[in-house]
């Protein structure tokens, strides 16, 4: 009888202790399902991000090894991308597509309208336009860099706050020429030249740029096509309180590109840099921006767009095979050389700083 007793006496779980178990198992769900969520979004775009670069690698490996006699690219639309044969999508041999699709809530960015479809040269692998493409699921962003010698770069982009990248051209109030002399950039009548041109504070402040802000990409305009391809072009830049140049500034500048040789762009493109270090602007200086080829030949051509501003914005020089004018040199003595009222027509792609 004892033990019948016992059996009796013991009870179940009442309603009260149903409820609060499962709302302590609801509070668990709860919290732990956003970290869930968040696991999964950065294991997916980690993997798409992948997929991509894996897509670029490939075509680009196939154009370098002639594979087929020809060139091969990627074409990325909202919903896949395809690696195709040739060098234009509308032309390719569709035999030879491969396509991957994206996730439904994938969202795709490029820094450049072109770079939805980019090809791979036969045997040398540059491809045909640069920059950045920007792959995003939620919050979660990878970020896809492709630089002019055709390094293919991919990592998380920290998209908090508004320290989101920004691409601005400066000066646009002021006339804008074509610069053809052969102090200019993209003039290829000369072996090397070099140009130092200044940006005011307010040049940048007019574009909508407010310091400090982290510089990742330089664009130069081209005003008609060089003679050849540009060869070992390299980028300096600096804060400077100098507001004009009467000779070259030969101290504290930051190599922020190259040296790096491409195939030479065409009249009315704007050829991006995007920098090998990014380089903050402290938001209260003016800027310096250096720009130097070097070649070892020589053929006409070639110009750059211009902004006319105040005397003395500009300083360049030009030479052949001058002493000091090599390859990872700094080129501040060539033969011919003077000053401008004008700075290069340029673009910026910014991070604000927080």
């Amino acid at each position: 009888m004892k033990l019948l007793a016992d059996w009796k006496s013991k009870k179940g779980f009442s309603l009260t202790e149903v409820v609060i178990v499962l709302g302590i198992f609801m509070i668990i769900a709860g919290s732990s399902f956003p970290l869930m969520m968040n696991f999964y979004k950065s294991k997916q775009i980690k993997s798409v991000s992948e997929g991509l670069v894996q897509a670029f690698r490939k075509a680009q490996m196939k154009a370098i090894t002639g594979e087929e006699d020809s060139a091969f690219g990627v074409k990325i639309s909202e919903s896949q991308y395809t690696v195709f044969k040739g060098s234009a999508y509308s032309d390719r041999d569709q035999a030879f597509d491969e396509i991957a699709g994206f996730p439904q809530d994938l969202l795709v960015e490029f820094s450049e309208s072109d770079l939805s479809e980019i090809y791979f040269s036969r045997i040398r692998g540059i491809p045909s336009v640069t920059g950045t493409i920007d792959l995003s699921v939620g919050n979660k962003t990878e970020r896809i860099t492709i630089n002019d010698i055709g390094r293919i770069n991919f990592g998380r982009v920290e998209t908090t706050g508004s320290a989101l990248p920004e691409t601005t051209e400066l000066l646009t109030s002021a006339s804008q020429s074509s610069w053809t002399s052969s102090y200019a950039p993209y003039r290829t009548y000369y072996e090397d030249s070099i140009a130092q041109s200044i940006y005011l504070k307010s040049d940048l402040e007019e574009a909508g740029i407010s310091g400090p802000v982290e510089i990742t990409e330089v664009c130069l305009y081209c005003s008609e096509t060089p003679g050849r391809d540009i060869a070992n072009m390299r980028i300096k830049m600096k804060n400077t309180a100098a507001s004009s140049l009467s000779s070259f500034d030969t101290s504290g500048l930051t190599v922020v590109y190259g040296p790096a040789s491409y195939v030479k762009p065409v009249a009315g493109e704007w050829k991006c840099h995007t920098l090998d270090t990014p380089f903050t602007w402290d938001g209260t200086s003016n800027l310096l921006v250096e720009a130097y080829r070097n070649d070892d030949d020589w053929t006409s051509g070639g110009g750059n767009y211009v902004r006319n501003t105040g005397s003395g914005r500009t300083y360049a020089g030009y030479c052949d095979s001058c002493s000091g004018c090599g390859p990872g040199q700094d080129c501040y003595s060539p033969s011919q050389r003077r000053s401008f009222s004008y700075v290069m027509s340029i673009k910026l792609t910014y991070i604000p700083q927080d």
